[in-house]
């Protein structure tokens, strides 16, 4: 990474805070993962998955 990644994390998440629509994608996506995480982990524990 760059040596100033950090600044530009901190800069993006604030813009994505203080937009809806950006933090409605964001949240969605935080959503999509934890459902493929839980999923995936379900599956290998011997459950059906989907």
């Amino acid at each position: 990474m760059s040596p100033d990644w950090d600044g530009r994390f901190r800069t993006v998440r604030e813009l994505s805070e203080s937009v809806p629509a950006l933090q409605a994608h964001s949240l969605g996506y935080c959503q999509e993962t934890t459902r493929a995480l839980v999923s995936t982990v379900y599956a290998r524990a011997g459950g059906q998955g989907d």
